[in-house]
């Protein structure tokens, strides 16, 4: 099998959001030998941007894509790997030899109403996937093309932990609740206390390299014992949407407890349904802090939560479950490499028990 993916990284490097595709090509890579490609858009100014989105409503693209292998072999499948519906145009720099593949699949994983998508793509793409499941099912209904629900994960296998060796009491880092860090604040980093909280002291979602923010990212939650996570419907870009999201596998693959407000969308109950996959803070902003701090000082149970997060992270959040049901849904075989790995994570979440 020839997996050839264009995947919007190239464009969206300095964006914390798209540095998620770096541990799905990763996948992809390992398992599948794919091929991945970063299609270039032009630079330009905002002015310049507005006329390329009118434009491609008359033109339907205008992404350079390198020259795309092949395979006499086959079957020959093009992967699209985007954070919103846009990038879907890039298929059109393809179109030529789009009729070579043998299946064109899109992965979305960000929040979009089933409107945005250009209604001249539908017809270039055999299946799409994306990242919540309300979403699909809108878009089933709305559009009628084939479309599956494919949340997000993490490459586990390389990157998970269950180390006993976290000096960091509290993570807090990226899309935080104000309220719950100024608690936090004022009690953890004071230079009377012993504890150590973790926060983001930047606003705004850039990033000067996007792969070593990964590693960094790694790095604190191995050395996390709590990761501070929340629900995201109040945020716009979700639309109105309470997904589960990458902190969640982030935080389960790190072997970290999950603290905050749980997701509640379709689809979500099934992927957090063992024993204090996640921790509820309290209503009471006055019960927050103790709340944390009993959490903390009940060291067995802390230890007991990291592993059963390591191990099911193994279990069912790894990039390669997903890769497997993106193939079966369109009936193409599993790559002996992916069920090698999907081994070697069933066996090391084994010896988690």
């Amino acid at each position: 099998m020839n997996v050839v993916v264009l995947s919007e990284l190239g464009q969206r490097r300095e964006h914390v959001a798209w540095s998620l595709f770096h541990d799905f090509e990763d996948a992809l890579v390992s398992t599948c030998n794919a091929k991945i490609f970063y299609p270039e858009a032009p630079k330009a100014t905002q002015a310049l941007k507005i006329f390329h989105r009118i434009q491609s409503r008359l033109t339907k693209s205008w992404y350079k894509i390198p020259e795309l292998p092949i395979s006499a072999k086959g079957p020959n499948v093009l992967l699209l790997l985007s954070m919103g519906p846009g990038f879907l145009l890039s298929v059109f720099g393809v179109e030529e030899i789009l009729k070579k593949f043998d299946y064109c699949l899109a992965y979305v994983d960000d929040a979009f109403l089933p409107s945005y998508i250009a209604p001249y793509v539908l017809d270039k793409i055999d299946y799409l996937f994306v990242g919540i499941a309300e979403l699909a099912r809108d878009i089933q209904n709305e559009l009628k093309i084939s479309v599956g629900f494919i949340p997000s994960a993490v490459d586990a296998l390389n990157n998970s932990s269950c180390s006993l060796n976290r000096n960091i009491d509290v993570l807090n880092y990226g899309r935080t609740q104000q309220d719950v860090h100024t608690v936090l604040q004022s009690y953890f980093n004071q230079p009377n206390t012993d504890f150590f909280y973790f926060h983001s002291t930047f606003k705004g979602a850039h990033i000067s390299n996007s792969r070593e923010h990964r590693m960094l990212m790694w790095k604190l939650l191995r050395h996390s014992k709590i990761s501070m996570c929340f629900e995201a419907s109040n945020v716009a870009r979700f639309q109105g949407y309470s997904p589960f999201l990458l902190r969640w596998a982030e935080g389960f693959a790190g072997g970290c407890a999950i603290v905050g407000r749980r997701p509640y969308g379709e689809g979500v109950a099934e992927l957090l349904d063992w024993e204090d996959s996640t921790f509820e803070l309290p209503e009471a902003s006055e019960d927050w802090l103790p709340f944390i701090l009993n959490l903390l000082e009940d060291k067995e149970r802390l230890r007991a939560v990291s592993l059963r997060n390591y191990r099911h992270a193994l279990l069912k959040h790894d990039w390669r479950y997903r890769i497997v049901t993106m193939l079966k849904a369109v009936n193409l075989p599993i790559p002996d490499a992916l069920k090698a790995e999907i081994q070697c994570l069933q066996e090391r979440a084994l010896r988690a028990i």
